[in-house]
Formats: C-alpha cells, sequence, structure tokens
C-alpha cells in the first residue's frame, strides 16, 4: 500500500482507484494482500524494528489502512452501486470483520464462480489455502472504522430505498454482506433499529405493515431478492425470524416449494424451524411431492429428511408418504422414479447425444434430473432405518439388466458406490448387490463410468473375502485389455492385482487387515527397497509388451 502513495509526489486517491475498471481489481488484491500483514504488526509492532536508515520513518499497515479509510468516507452511499467500486468495497468489509476469506458464504459474496484465479509468484492464493481459512486478528480501529461504514451506509438510506437496492444486481450483495454482519459479535445486541439493515427492509419499527408483505413476496420470487431474503433468515435474530416466518412465508411454502426461485429460501426456511412447526411445514410440502418429483425438485425433500434426522423426528412417515404419491407397487419401479430412470430413455442416453440442439437440451435437463435424484438417494442411505431401507429394498429388486446400466451412468452410478461403501450397509446388503455383476467386472473396470463401482467393490467386500477374490479372478484374465486402458490401469492399481498375481497370500492378507481401506502386508513392508528398485525395468518391459499386444489384437479385430 505504501507503493500507491509513494510512486508520484501527488499520489492518487483511493477514491478514484476503486471507482475505476482496472484499478478496482489492483485495490481489492492489495487489501487482501496487506490484510495479513496488520495481524503480523500485532505480534511484531514496528517500534520492536528499525527502518532501513535512521531518518526514516516507519508507518504501520494499519496506520496505511485508516488513511485509506479516510478518503472513503462520506462516499460509502455512492460505492454501494458503482458497478466497479461495490466489489471493492465488500472486500474490504470482510477485511475489516476478520471473517476468513475462504468461507463458503463469504467466498460468493466476493467473487463469481466463474472468476479467474490468476496466480502471482511468490504470493498465497487469495481465496485458498491456510491463510484464507483462518479468522484474522484485528486491531480495535478496524472493528470502529467497520461500525463506522455501517453506521453510515445504513443512515443514508430510507426503506423506500433499501427496497430499490434489494432487487439491485450490485447493491443486493452489498446488503446480504452487511445483513450477515449484523448478526456477528460485537454488533449483535448492540445495533439500534435506526442503523439496522435488517430493521429498516422490514419496514422499521413493525413487522406488520401491509407494505412488508408485498416486499417480503417480491423477495421471495425475485432472482436478485431472493439472495437477500434467505441472508434475512438465516441471521435474522430468532425472534425476527419465527415473526417473519409466521406473518410472512408460513402461508407460501406450499406454492413457493415449487417455484425455482423461491424453493432457496424455503430451504433456508426448513433448516431452522423448531419440531411442531416443521412437521406443518412438510404437511404442506409433501402434498406436492407429485409435482416436485416430475420437476426434480428433490433439494426441499433432502433438507426436509436432514433436518427430521436432527430434530429426532419419524422419518417413517415420510417414507411412506413418498410411496404412495410414487404410486408404483414395487420397490425398483419407486426408486427408479426418484432418480429419473426409464429403461427405454436411459439406454439411448449410454448412447451420442445428437448435434440438435433441442437434443442437448433434453438431455441436460435429463441429466440434471438424475443427479439430483441419485443425491437424494443417496443422502437417504447415510440415515439408518426407513430411509436406507427404502433405498436397499429398491436396488436389491432391480433386475440385473438395469443395475449394469445404471453403473455405467454418470449420475446413477454414485447411488451403487454409496450403497457398497456406506458404514450403515450390511454385509447381506453388500453380498445381494454384488452378486448381478459377477460375470461383468472386467468390461465395467474398462468403462469411464463403470471403473469407479469396481473401485467401490474393494471397501464393499470388506468381510467378504470369497466375492473379493472372486472380483480379482475376474480381472485377472482380462490383464491386457485393462492395461491397455486408462481406467482398466487404475483399477487394476487399486485393486493390488500385481500383488494378487505374485503372491497372492500375501493380497489376501492385506484385504484383512483394517477396516474399509487397503494396508500393505508385513511382507511388503519388510522387503527391500532395492528389490523394488531392481524389478523395476522388468515390470516397465513387461507393461510395454502387454500394451503391444492388445493393440495388435485390436488392430486384427
Amino acid at each position: 500500500m505504501c507503493i500507491v502513495y509513494q510512486v508520484t509526489t501527488n499520489p492518487p486517491s483511493f477514491l478514484d482507484l476503486v471507482q475505476h475498471r482496472f484499478a478496482s481489481h489492483c485495490c481489492e488484491t492489495l487489501f487482501l494482500q496487506a490484510a495479513p500483514v496488520v495481524s503480523a504488526e500485532l505480534t511484531a509492532p514496528l517500534e520492536d524494528q528499525s527502518g532501513p536508515s535512521d531518518d526514516q520513518v516507519l508507518v504501520s499497515m494499519e496506520n496505511m489502512f485508516l488513511y485509506m479509510l479516510h478518503e472513503l468516507e462520506g462516499h460509502y452511499g455512492s460505492l454501494v452501486v458503482n458497478q466497479y467500486a461495490s466489489h471493492t468495497l465488500r472486500v474490504l468489509m470482510v477485511i475489516l470483520s476478520g471473517l476468513p476469506l475462504a468461507r463458503v458464504a463469504t467466498t460468493s459474496l466476493l467473487k463469481q464462480k466463474n472468476k479467474e484465479e490468476v496466480g502471482i509468484k511468490g504470493l498465497p492464493s487469495l481465496f485458498s489455502g491456510e491463510t484464507a481459512s483462518r479468522a484474522n486478528t484485528l486491531p480495535s480501529s478496524f472493528a470502529e472504522s467497520l461500525d463506522k461504514m455501517m453506521a453510515e451506509i445504513a443512515s443514508g438510506l430510507q426503506p423506500l430505498e433499501l427496497g430499490t437496492l434489494a432487487t439491485h444486481p450490485i447493491g443486493n450483495p452489498v446488503l446480504q454482506l452487511l445483513v450477515e454482519l449484523e448478526s456477528m459479535d460485537p454488533w449483535e445486541g448492540y445495533i439500534t433499529p435506526e442503523r439496522s439493515i435488517l430493521q429498516k427492509l422490514l419496514a422499521n419499527e413493525s413487522l406488520s405493515y401491509s407494505s412488508s408483505k408485498s416486499f417480503i413476496h417480491q423477495l421471495l420470487y425475485d432472482p436478485v431478492g431472493s439472495f437477500l431474503l434467505e441472508k434475512m433468515v438465516r441471521f435474522a435474530p430468532g425472534k425476527m425470524f419465527k415473526t417473519i416466518y409466521r406473518q410472512y412465508l408460513k402461508e407460501q411454502i406450499g406454492n413457493a416449494v415449487e417455484h425455482d426461485v423461491a424453493s432457496f429460501v424455503i430451504k433456508a426456511v426448513l433448516e431452522r424451524l423448531g419440531k411442531d412447526e416443521l412437521q406443518e411445514a412438510t404437511d404442506q410440502v409433501l402434498t406436492r411431492l407429485t409435482s416436485l418429483i416430475q420437476r426434480s425438485k428433490f433439494d426441499v425433500i433432502k433438507t426436509i429428511m436432514e433436518r427430521y434426522v436432527a430434530r429426532g423426528l419419524d422419518v417413517g412417515s415420510i417414507v411412506k408418504t413418498i410411496e404412495k404419491e410414487l404410486g408404483e407397487e414395487s420397490p425398483s419401479g419407486r426408486l427408479q422414479k426418484i432418480i429419473k430412470w426409464d429403461d427405454e430413455s436411459s439406454m439411448d442416453d449410454q448412447e451420442q447425444v445428437g448435434e440438435d440442439d433441442d437434443d442437448v437440451k433434453h438431455h441436460k435437463t435429463k441429466n440434471y434430473g438424475r443427479v439430483h435424484g441419485s443425491m437424494l438417494a443417496q443422502t437417504m442411505l447415510k440415515h439408518p432405518g426407513p430411509l436406507a431401507d427404502f433405498i436397499h429394498e429398491g436396488l436389491l429388486d432391480t433386475p440385473a439388466p438395469v443395475l449394469l446400466c445404471i453403473a455405467k451412468d454418470s449420475a446413477a452410478s454414485r447411488l451403487l458406490q454409496a450403497a457398497l461403501t456406506e458404514e450403515n450397509a450390511t454385509v447381506v446388503h453388500r453380498r445381494r448387490l454384488l452378486a448381478p455383476f459377477f460375470g461383468q467386472v472386467a468390461s465395467l473396470a474398462s468403462d469411464p463410468v463403470g471403473s469407479h463401482l469396481v473401485d467401490a467393490m474393494w471397501p464393499g467386500t470388506q468381510g467378504l473375502p470369497h466375492l473379493r477374490e472372486r472380483i480379482a479372478q475376474e480381472l485377472l484374465p482380462a490383464e491386457a485389455t485393462l492395461l491397455a486402458s486408462y481406467h482398466g490401469r487404475s483399477v487394476w492399481r487399486n485393486w493390488k492385482m500385481g500383488l494378487y498375481k505374485a503372491r497372492r497370500l500375501d493380497w489376501i492378507a492385506m484385504g484383512k487387515t483394517g477396516g474399509r481401506q487397503s494396508a500393505a502386508p508385513p511382507s511388503m513392508v519388510k522387503q527391500n527397497w532395492k528389490t523394488t528398485t531392481r524389478m523395476a525395468p522388468a515390470r516397465k518391459k513387461h507393461t510395454a509388451l502387454l500394451k503391444e499386444v492388445a493393440r495388435r489384437v485390436q488392430d486384427t479385430a
């Protein structure tokens, strides 16, 4: 920061720099890199250091920050809606608050998902690493400066202006961050209603105004304003949240849960509800269950299941309602409806999608539903009892040809992997689930998607040594084909097939050590490292020979 002040005799104003298209990004990087220096100066004050010369005075980084903030005072209101300065202002607020930069809630406000990560050699990453994930220890002057900044922004905004700013694409993220900062110490319980963004957003003195109801309804369905309402739901004090929910959102759950935008706010609401209110909200959601499944709106259903488990409520009622709404008699039919799987269209998805734009759009839509349906089923597997039993019964009832197609689908195959690797998966379930794949393991090992399922069979056969050895016996004859494939080589390596081929007893002993993870047998640990080095050229030559044989076989075919 001192470079900015020393580069010319007339240093540029930070007020001008933060509003410049390119200079604003330089200021952002400058602030992020200078923030750790302030924390370091608290442990090593400048009074204990000497400058390059006796007549030169060292200025602390803290004072440089305060001098820069002094230039911006009185202009925070205009910077909030500035196209370039707004982004830098949010970064500055996070630095002054001491929040970790790598926190998910904070990162989404500081940068877009597609923002390019431009690294500088010798400097740590701004949004990742140990420094970014650690809360900074900052001087009290930073808290005072942040308090002044928040007070100036809040006092300069009237309720009508806040209503416009709440749906403004540039000003909305600043309001989100202000709402989050209000819920933190030392500001929680300290900010007066006149300075509270939350109170002003909700018509200041009372939450019963009809204008507030229409305003909340507008935010709920607005693509930009819904982000702010979600923050308000998550960070509002308990008493205020109950008032918001009971007066404005309770009656809207049934309609909002099917909306593409409003459903995210409903998820945040469900996460804060108590037992009784959660059950009432669940009854409204489950009446729309058929429509939610048809439109692949599984996020709200998944949230309800997680909250029921966290609150200690009976999830059996949810399972019964799902079975009733799906209307299928067989467990496999109900499961395939959840993961958006039907035999004819799913078989076609294994083939190449056409170049037509309509075909591509249709494929992406179906894949979106299958991904979220698979995630819902994986969530159910994590919770023993009715939820996990629903998925296990569906998988075990599914015909073998359908399971093989599911194993090669990029989204649905993760359900099979989870069913084999979850800690609550019993030996009986895993043994019955593995049975349809015998005779097809080698072909799955060479498949880009199926190979991950074969990898999951290693922990899935823990406690089933005869099945583990049977899978290895299927992989061994296909050695040449597997080593000629990238995914096959990965399976060969993960299954330690080289050890199985050379020292089968050591391979069996390795499988018995530990729980679901592999460990090297004693004979491998005690062997001299020179043996491995001496055998390396021969193994490399043998692998090259196998690849050449596989290539010639493919050419002749």
